[in-house]
């Protein structure tokens, strides 16, 4: 049981790291990528939006596929992607790099969650396994500013990447010696149509928001993104009311808990993550202090959610 909560918990810390790592090494990017603002936001959000949009469905395939089988191959498509994204010689390649590190992510997150939750089968173990799962790999959200200061001071962004190829390599010859293998056999079928709906209309109204900048808010292309996805994420609600086994059940937000909570969590998010990614960049150009300087002050932000994940659980 101490392998497998071990394990997990090393694997939602390197999702989790990446989160917050890759903050701190964007005014350095933007120097050596000659980068504008723009390309800075892709760089965090091509990442954050596949993991956003097939967490759900990663859970599925974990029930359905296999558990252990869908974490140790998030390790896999995580570790390969962090190597091209550290090796990318210009904003594109590390872009693609982002996009492969968040399939992984969201393959790897929720089957670490559901081989947790299977091997403790209690509920009241289950609620503390659960929470220091929080809590432990939390310490990634805590480290990412500090370390990513560290790292490129001393070797520049590309070592930000780097980090996660030992925890990679460990977690998968740990894993395979010591998960065992578990799948829920009524696992509903994967959305498919639900999946490429959520994907494609949240990706076409992020390209409008990054690109209405540069290209003007008028424009017709980043018009007709907006006008694109809202039509698609329409559909996508549409769909998920008809079809037999939706990815996101709508009855659920008939559940006032429910609705409220994640709620609240969208609202966090948008502040949260919107004023995370000026930080670095207000503190090293803006003040004018080292990057190393810029991370330690972002840390008591993310250090306060490792305080609370366990009390939390």
């Amino acid at each position: 049981m101490k392998a497998l909560l071990t394990l997990t918990c090393a694997g939602q810390f390197m999702v989790l790291l990446d989160n917050t790592i890759v903050g701190a090494a964007l005014p350095d990017m933007q120097q050596r990528l000659h980068t504008g603002l723009t390309g800075l936001q892709w760089i965090v959000d091509a990442y954050v939006l596949l993991v956003a949009m097939l967490l759900l469905s990663g859970g599925v395939f974990a029930d359905r596929f296999g558990r252990r089988r869908v974490f140790l191959a998030g390790v896999v498509v995580f570790t390969a992607a962090s190597v091209v994204c550290s090796l990318a010689p210009s904003i594109g390649w590390l872009i693609a790099g982002r996009v492969l590190q968040g399939v992984g992510a969201a393959a790897l997150s929720p089957a670490s969650l559901a081989l947790l939750a299977a091997a403790y089968p209690a509920p009241r173990e289950r609620v503390r396994a659960i929470g220091l799962w929080a809590g432990f790999s939390g310490i990634g959200l805590a480290a990412g500013p500090l370390a990513g200061g560290i790292l490129v001071e001393s070797f520049g962004w590309p070592a930000i990447f780097l980090v996660n190829v030992p925890i990679g390599a460990v977690l998968l010859l740990a894993g395979l010696r010591v998960l065992g293998e578990s799948r829920n056999p009524g696992a509903p079928p994967i959305d498919v149509p639900g999946t490429v709906l959520s994907v494609a209309g949240v990706g076409a109204v992020t390209y409008g928001l990054i690109e209405g900048g540069s290209r003007g808010w008028t424009a017709p292309v980043i018009l007709g993104s907006f006008a694109a996805g809202l039509v698609l994420l329409a559909v996508f609600v549409v769909v998920e009311g008809r079809v037999a086994t939706p990815m996101l059940p709508l009855p659920l937000f008939r559940q006032r808990l429910f609705t409220v909570s994640n709620t609240a969590m969208v609202v966090v998010g948008f502040a949260l993550m919107g004023s995370s990614f000026f930080f670095s960049q207000f503190f090293v150009y803006v003040q004018g202090t080292s990057i190393l300087v810029a991370g330690l002050r972002t840390l008591p932000v993310s250090l306060a959610m490792v305080i609370v994940s366990p009390f939390a659980g």
